[in-house]
């Protein structure tokens, strides 16, 4: 038989939750873990703490090395009866006990008339962490205790 014409016999498989990327010449297979996706919705809580903390939601995923973590975060935030000011939004990753850290860049110092509400979204990549579950969301920081006026938020976390 010419191998060139003929394809072999695929042999392995690929293991649960996995799919065949490619087929190579001698019948071996390439895979690739399927994706995982998570979402997370609740209420975006009545004041933001002047430190880095989860705004609403997170969802828990759990990677392998050298996968990565698609994260996309809105919420409704805004003010009471007076203006706010200077709040900082990231996107934001904890593993397990670990410290709360950002992803990428942020926005700074927003604002927000008095008895507003505003819907404020962000996406970033996580890359570049060890194996693991971790925490993925929305998180802040604010200066400003008029950040009170805060309704929905929800989290979209997709494994690659």
């Amino acid at each position: 038989i010419d191998s060139a014409q003929v394809q072999r016999r695929v042999l392995p498989s690929c293991a649960n939750g996995g799919a065949i990327r490619a087929i190579n010449a001698d019948g071996s297979v390439d895979c690739t873990v399927a994706p995982n996706a998570v979402f997370a919705s609740a209420s975006a809580g009545t004041a933001i703490p002047a430190t880095l903390s989860f705004i609403g939601p997170s969802a828990s995923v759990a990677i392998t090395t050298g996968q990565r973590i698609h994260v996309t975060a809105h919420a409704a935030l805004g003010a009471g009866v007076n203006a706010a000011t200077s709040l900082n939004l990231y996107i934001c990753h904890r593993a397990s006990g670990g410290p709360l850290t950002t992803v990428g860049g942020g926005v700074f110092g927003l604002t927000s008339p008095a008895n507003q509400r505003h819907l404020y979204g962000l996406s970033a990549v996580a890359t570049g962490l060890a194996a693991g579950t971790y925490q993925v969301g929305l998180c802040g920081s604010t200066s400003n205790a008029n950040w009170n006026n805060n309704d929905f938020a929800y989290v979209s976390a997709l494994v690659l």
